[in-house]
Parts: structure tokens; sequence; C-alpha cells
């Protein structure tokens, strides 16, 4: 009889739980109290000390083995600070053969202080006093009581056997300490104990062989693979998976054995089931039904006529296979079975051939001429492109084969092909029905006048003389039809006539254009200026003031030429002549002027920058030639200074003003160019290769500060890329700089790559390999099946690598022969480590044995892998080659 006094909040409800065992077996048990709180809850059960655990947000549950203080803080706003202590001590209980016994007696009694739960009265909240073991979990409560402030329960242990599954509890006791008066309830429905067992039980396998049937299949059962899987409580079941086999399981398969208790635990075991296949062959044919190819033949495969009853065939042969145009019809084959073991079997098929191929038909355009009557035929000949079937044609037709001029144009055709066995096909020709008959054009001559706007017209009608096609005319045209004063005189003209289906014939006649007509002339006064030389004329046209004439005039003009005396206002007479020699004429006044600029000429010049980037010029640079009649009386020029800003072409203007004032100015290009080179600066720099073997350099990598007065444009570097193959070596590489107007300055200098590089040839087979430094490119990965194995000294077994070192031997293996792969990596320390004993290692160069170590004596031969057999050396160890050696510590080592 345990005993506890709880100080309990009026109205809280306390819910009812159930007696839980993980295991049965003999072990003790603790009192252990359980709190149920929404709130957050923390305790460290070394110290018995409040410490910052928080609880999740679902109820959770505080566990005390032993007679501890417990300060409980419940972190929410609207309850108060609260806690109580426990006080009680520990009772152990034992469980021996299936019962529970007390191992001392007595009372534990644990006062609470005063314990407020959250939640108002009612509510679900609980508190719980439980005890736990490896056992497992034994708890209780009272259930649905609301039984006043002060409560005194107890409850009292009872036998339990392992063959049960539940029991109830014996009773449990209620005091209301406020009035005394004491409440009992027998054994709730609600109040139980509950055993569970969770203990799995234990699975054993063994292996097993079965034989397929005649049908290929075959079954295994859970208990001929059990091994003498055992439970405490007795084993509820045995399922095995996968139990059943077919041909595609032929060999040996895993299977997973799943052992089930009384109490529906489960635990499971692998096992190899062996499937084996000893029933002989059955051959059984089916008859079948083939078409030939459009070539004329067809082969039969066995699967065509193999009905397939058994798994282990390895040969099927049916003959004849081949058939032609010549076995159209039924035909007996033979199919051959053969099984793994070389047992046959035969059975016969009837095989029909069959030819359902349409013959291929192939269609010609053609083109035909309509006769004199206006009809064409078309012959089959014509049309065909040359019409094919393997088993061949019996007949060709086309249709339609006869046109006439209702048919001028293009018109479809169908070829229609059939072959010897009735199968048919076409195709569509397009045919072109022509007209090419041309109509008889006939001409006359004629006459026109050109009217005072200089332009005449005819009709065809006044040309044709009675133009004729069998066919009818369309339509007739005249060419030219239409004249003016450029035709006065004789013209030839074509008549057109055009037929119904445009064909086209001409005849010429000769069209006669007259024009009497004369010009009315029209003067105007003018001014010009004397040119440079003090000379002036005046054009017939400057005086004109718009004489005309339809067909067009020449004017003439005198006096034509004055000089300096003619300055002023001179007369003058224009005669006009139309293009057909009628003639008129008018008097005009020319006034004579002088308001010539100088001439100024330039030259275009080409200067270079000097080392700080100017340059200067004059006007004498650029003066080609000045001159006036009056007097030159100055010269200037705009710009005459130039910088790198100017390189190119620039334009320069020379102003040049005469006695008068008149000026004139000239535009020259000056080419400023700049043909200093930059001057290039190298120094030497060390790169590392990516992880992927390669690595890449720029200009700006190897300047050591290259200059030029005008700026630098680029810096290229030759050769810029590199790759594993350069590994371990000095490049001698081009530094090319470019100034910003083209001139190019070299230097070069040297670029040393980091790492190594080696061609790894591997064999089909093992092959025991080494590296003379860390790769950090795996081509050879890509070569080899499975793992990369190497030998772990500590452990003195061969080991799986996942990192690839330099100095370290390492089995690899492949089935590709022979394959080379290229590999780079890192530089590592040169030398061997070794320990005591086998050693799998690699050298980075050719290193003689007595060489590999200061501190062990080598036993000799060391071994190197051939592809086949192990090889002794006893010399020289060669790079790249993984090598096993025994190694000796010397004295004092």
């Amino acid at each position: 009889m345990s005993t506890f006094k709880i100080n309990k909040r009026p109205g809280i409800r306390w819910v009812s739980r159930s007696i839980s065992f993980l295991s049965v077996s003999s072990c003790s048990i603790h009192f252990i109290l359980f709190v149920a709180m929404a709130a957050p809850l923390a305790f460290d059960a070394r110290s018995a000390t409040i410490l910052s655990v928080t609880l999740p947000a679902n109820p959770d549950q505080l566990e005390i083995d032993t007679t501890i203080d417990i300060t409980v803080n419940v972190d929410s706003p609207d309850l108060q600070l609260l806690g109580f202590k426990l006080n009680f001590d520990e009772s152990i209980l034992e469980f021996v053969d299936g019962s529970f016994t007390p191992a001392s007696s007595g009372v534990e009694t644990g006062d609470f202080g005063d314990i407020i739960l959250p939640g108002d009265p009612g509510s679900q909240d609980s508190g719980q006093i439980i005890f736990l073991s490896d056992c497992g979990t034994f708890t209780t409560c009272i259930s649905d009581r609301n039984l006043g402030a002060d409560l005194l329960f107890s409850f009292k242990l009872v036998t339990i056997d392992s063959g049960q599954s539940s029991i109830a509890l014996s009773s449990i006791s209620a005091f209301n300490t406020q009035n005394m008066e004491e409440a009992t309830q027998g054994p709730n429905p609600n109040d139980t104990v509950t055993i569970v067992d969770n203990t799995p039980p234990t699975a054993s396998c063994q292996d097993v062989t079965v034989q397929l049937d005649g049908a290929g299949s075959g079954s295994v059962s859970g208990p001929s693979v059990d091994n003498g899987s055992t439970d405490r409580f007795g084993i509820q079941s045995l399922s095995l998976a996968p139990s059943s086999f077919t041909c595609a399981n032929v060999g040996t398969n895993a299977v997973t054995l799943t052992v089930t208790d009384s109490n529906s635990n489960t635990s499971s075991c692998t096992a190899s089931v062996t499937v084996e296949d000893t029933v002989e062959p059955v051959g059984t044919c089916q008859a079948a039904t083939v078409q030939l190819t459009s070539a004329g033949g067809v082969m039969i495969s066995p699967d065509d006529v193999n009905v397939g009853q058994t798994c282990d065939l390895s040969i099927l042969v049916v003959s004849p296979s081949n058939f032609t145009c010549a076995n159209i019809g039924t035909n007996t084959v033979t199919l051959t079975v053969t099984d793994n073991s070389s047992n046959t079997s035969s059975c016969t098929a009837s095989v029909a051939i069959q030819d359902n191929v349409e013959p291929t038909s192939l269609c010609n355009n053609v083109t035909v001429q309509l006769n004199a009557a206006g009809t064409a035929s078309l012959s089959t000949p014509a049309v065909d492109a040359g019409s094919t079937d393997a088993c061949g044609i019996s007949s060709v037709t086309v249709s339609p084969s006869s046109f006439t001029c209702a048919n001028v144009g293009t018109n479809s055709v169908t070829l229609t092909v059939t072959d010897s066995n009735s199968n048919t096909s076409s195709c569509t020709g397009s045919v072109t029905v022509q007209d090419t008959t041309v109509p008889t054009a006939t001409c006359q001559d004629a006459t026109v006048q050109l009217s005072t706007a200089g332009s005449a017209a005819l009709d065809s009608t006044t040309v044709n003389a009675g133009s004729t096609d069998a066919c009818g005319i369309s339509s007739v045209t005249l060419s030219p039809s239409n004249f003016t004063c450029v035709n006065v005189g004789t013209n030839t003209v074509t008549l057109t006539v055009t037929d119904s289906n445009t064909n086209t014939s001409n005849c010429t006649s000769a069209v006669t254009v007259e024009d009497n007509i004369d010009p009315e002339p029209m003067c105007q006064a003018v001014t010009i200026q004397l040119d440079s030389s003090g000379n002036g004329i005046v054009d017939a046209g400057e005086v004109n003031n718009g004489s005309t004439d339809a067909c067009g005039v020449t004017l003439s003009v005198l006096p034509l030429s004055f000089t300096c005396a003619n300055v002023g206002t001179n007369q003058v007479t224009l005669t006009v002549t139309d293009n057909n020699n009628n003639t008129a004429s008018c008097t005009g006044a020319v006034t004579v002027e002088d308001n010539v600029a100088p001439t100024s000429l330039c030259k275009n010049v080409t200067v270079q920058l000097d080392a700080s980037g100017d340059a200067t010029i004059s006007t004498t640079e650029i003066d080609a030639t000045l001159t006036d009649a009056c007097g030159i009386s100055s010269v200037t020029l705009s710009p005459s200074s130039f910088t790198c800003v100017n390189v190119g072409t620039n334009t320069v203007t020379l102003t040049v003003t005469d006695s008068f004032s008149n000026t004139s100015s000239c535009t020259a290009s000056v080419t400023a160019q700049d043909i200093v080179v930059p001057t290039a600066l190298c120094q030497a720099i060390t790169i590392q290769l990516d992880s992927t073997g390669s690595a890449t350099i720029s200009g700006a990598n190897v300047d050591a500060g290259s200059t030029d007065a005008c700026g630098i444009a680029s810096l290229a570097v030759t050769p810029s890329s590199f790759a594993c193959a350069d590994a371990g070596t000095d490049h001698v590489v081009l530094l090319t700089v470019v100034d910003e107007n083209g001139n190019i300055g070299e230097c070069s200098t040297t670029v040393h790559v980091e790492g190594w590089s080696i061609d790894l040839d591997l064999s089909a087979g093992w092959n025991l390999i080494s590296f003379p430094g860390r790769p950090f490119r795996f081509d050879f990965l890509d070569a080899i099946i499975g793992s990369v194995w190497g030998w772990d000294m500590n452990s003195l077994s061969a080991v799986t690598r996942g990192q690839i070192s330099g100095n370290h031997g390492y089995w690899m293996y492949t089935r590709l022969d022979p394959e080379s792969v290229v590999v780079c990596g890192r530089t590592v320390d040169s030398s061997a480590s070794l320990v005591d004993g086998w050693n799998l290692i690699g050298v980075v160069s050719d290193t003689p044995i007595d060489m590999l170590s200061q501190a062990y004596t080598i036993r000799k031969p060391v071994w190197r892998w051939s592809g086949d057999q192990f090889i002794p050396e006893s010399d020289v160890l060669r790079s790249i080659v993984g090598y096993w050696v025994f190694a000796v510590p010397l004295p004092g080592n």
C-alpha cells in the first residue's frame, strides 16, 4: 500500500491513465512523479533545481526516481507563482516469475504544497502519480472526481501474471480532509492495468533452393526459410517476401523473413533463395502470316512461329527463314529449340507469304503542243518515270490522254500501275498544253501634224491593214502612238497583234511627223561679274526671259564677252531659233561688275607628334597658291597646333583678304600621326592549374607597368591558356602592348605552371599505380570499375579511398584494354611515409630502393603488378607504378 496526500484545488478534474510495460523481465520499479501542464516546466534531475528546459506545446511529463525537492514555475500571466515539495522514500518492487513482489514494506507519504494547476474548474488539466522502471511505465490516477479541496487517496498493487493482458485496480480511496469524510470507490472499468509486450521476436534465417516447374514457376514459404526464430510469448506468423519466383529469378535471390509474435511485435532477417530450372525445353509452333517487303523478300525469326513454354532456351532456329516472290502462298517451316544443356526438340508450322506491297508509281511532268487543228495526245511512256515492283508490273495506264484548246495551261493526269499480284498504285503528273501559233500582222504608213502644244496622237486602226489569226485576235497595240517635237520627221512604229493564247506577232510602218510653228522671243536685263583676270562673258540663257516654242529653241546673243572697259550697262541682241529652223529676236541690257574675291588654294599636310604628344604648323605649309588681280592684303590659319586628341585627320581653314576687302578661304586636311611605340615592361609569374586542369592568364598578369604618352589601349599575352601538359614547366610568353593609336610594343617573360601531368596507361583487369602528387583531375575514374583501393597501415587492411594523394600505391580495376587517360595535380613531398611492415607506396620520380628512407631498411625485392602477376623489383622504383614494400626500422628508430 502506498499513500499520498494531495492538496488539490477544488474543481480540478483528473484524467485516467493505464499501466504499460515495454518489456517483461526481472527488473526494479521506482516511484516517479509525472506532472502534465500546459505551461513550460524545467528541471535538472542531478541537482533538483529548476533550469531553462522548455517542454513542447503539448503537455509533457517530469520524471523523478529518488527523494528530491522540486520547484515548479508556471510561466503564464494569469497564474500565480507556486511551488510544491515532494518528500518520499524509495520503494523497490521486483518482477519475478510473472508477478510484482515488494522488496521492502512500508507506506510512502509525500506532502504536496498548494498545487495550483492552470485552468478553470472542470478543465482537463491533469496530474499523475506513476511508477517507472526499465520494464516500462505504471500509471494510475483518480478519474473524474471533484471531491473538494483537500484529498487523500490510496492505491494498492495486485499480482500481475505474464499471461494476463489487463487487470482492474483493487481499490481507490479518496478523502476530503476538510470534514474527514471518506469516499471509497471500488474498481472502475476505466481504471485498468494493461501489460504491453514491445519486445520484438528473435528472427533467424537459412538459405534454401527451389526448382521451377514446367510452367517456369516456383514458390517458397516462410517456415522453409525459418531457422528457429523465437519469442517468449510465442510466434504468431512467418511471412516471406518475395515468396514466388519465375524464370527471371534463376540464380541467387535475396528474400526477407518477417517474424511476428503474439503481441504483433516484428523483426526480420534475410536469406538467399537459389532458383534452379532443370526442365527440358518444349518446342511449340504456331502458324504465321508474313508480308513481303518492297524489295520482294522477307526473313522470319524463330519468334514468329514459337509459342514459348520454357525459360531456359538458349537457341531458337527456324528453317527455311528467307522467302521471295516465288514463295507466295503457304510454306512449311521447322522450328528447332535447344536449351542450355544442348537438349533439342522441334515442331513444324505453316507460314503464309503474302504480297500486299503496292508497286512504286513514278510520274514525269511533260509538255505537249497543240497542232494546227488545236488538238494534242499523250502517250503512257511519256508520263511513266520508271515505275517499279519487286514481283513485276502487269499494266500501266494514263488518264486523260487527249487535249484541246480548252486545256491550254497545266493539267493533272493520273498514272495507274498494277503489279503481278493485282496491287495497284497511282501518281499524279502535270501536262502542260501549249499553243505556239502566232497571228498574222499587216501594217500601212501614215502622216501626222504637231499641234501648237508640240504633240500628236495616232490610233492603231490607222496603221492596221487587216491583221488576222485562226483562233481570234484579243488585242492590237501601236508603239509608239504619241509623238512630240523630238519625233519631227519619219518615225518607225510597231503594230503588235496578240491572239487568245498570248501568242504575238509584229509589223512596222513609217509615220511622218511635221512642225511649221515659229518661236516667241523674250529678253531681260542681266548683271555679270568679271573674273580674276578682269574678263566676263554673258550667256544667251541669262538674257533670255522665257522665249518659247513647242518644239524647243536655240539661243544666241551678241555681243557676249566683256572686260574692265565694259563695266556699266551694255545693249545686246538675243536671237531665238526653234529646232525646226523657225527664228525671231529681241534686245536686252547687260551690267558688268567686279566683285571677284582673291584666289586661295590649300594643300593637305601630315605632321608627327613629338615624344610629349605635341605638333604645330605655319600658313606657308598649307598655302598652295594665293592670287588676286588687285593684290592680297592678309593671310590667316586656324587651328595651327595639335595634341594626342587630334591624332587622325583634322580640318584647318586658310583665310585670304584682297585690297578691296574681298575675302576667300580654303580648307585642308592636317593628318596628325603618333608613331611612337609604347614602352613594354614584363614580369615573370607563377600560376596554378584549377580543378579542371586548366588555367588562363591575361596581359595584366605579366605587365610590369608599360607606358605610352597617348595612353595604352590593350595588353595581350600569348600564349594565355595552359593545361595539364604544361604542368611543372616554365613557358615563355609574349606581352603585346598596343597604344591608343595602334603602335605596338612587345616584351617577353616566363610563366611557371605549378603541378604535374602524366599519361596513365590502364590495362584490362587490376592495375597497381601511384601518382607523383595529389590529383585534381580524375579522368581515370571513368575508366575503372568499382572503387579505388589503398592500404591502411594502421589496420593492415585494404580500404577504399575517398581522397587520393601522392606517394601512395592504389589498386583499380578496368575492363578496357588499353585505356590511356591524362591525370594531373599538385606537387607534394617527394618522400614516401613508411611504417613497420608492409607498405603500398609510389615515388615521384625514379628512385633507388636503398634511397627510399633513412629510418628503415627495405627488404628486397619489392613487388609490382604486371597485370596478371606480381613482379619483383630489386633496383630502382619507377614513377606512376605502385609497389608493395616491406620496411624494417633501423636501430634507434
